[in-house]
């Protein structure tokens, strides 16, 4: 939630009530993953002994799907991300399968997928389905 919590400062709501906003939020995405990918796998990302994200996968025979990925503020920009999904990438190419995620379309999170090799493969507004396939 600390990522979240960033995308309300100077929004004038009072702590109290983002407090209670964002745990709502959380609670209603935590049984959204649940309902739709309840084989899902919550890693935590972790960088010289020191919690610095989480990571939600699903994986199936020849596909894995990226749930969530969220790197505290604080850590952004390190390439940390961008190692995990590298690695994401290299584990699903091992097993001749492909990655695939949704993201904000036209937005950050989209230009970095697209820069690791993921390209869009459909549009849902506002959300983009992205697939990194391994290329030969």
């Amino acid at each position: 939630m600390a990522n979240k919590r960033e995308e309300f400062v100077g929004s004038h709501i009072p702590e109290h009530m983002l407090g209670v906003m964002l745990e709502q939020q959380y609670a209603a995405q935590k049984q959204e993953f649940g309902a739709n990918w309840p084989d899902a796998t919550d890693l935590i990302v972790v960088k010289e002994a020191v919690k610095v994200g989480r990571v939600l996968i699903s994986v199936r025979d020849k596909s894995a799907r990226v749930i969530d990925l969220a790197i505290l503020p604080e850590h952004q920009g390190l390439g940390i991300g961008a190692s995990v999904m590298t690695g994401l990438c290299m584990a699903a190419r091992d097993r001749t399968a492909h990655v695939s995620l949704r993201a904000l379309g036209g937005g950050r999170a989209e230009r970095f997928y697209a820069r690791l090799g993921f390209e869009v493969t459909g549009c849902e507004a506002p959300y983009v389905e992205m697939k990194w396939e391994a290329r030969d």
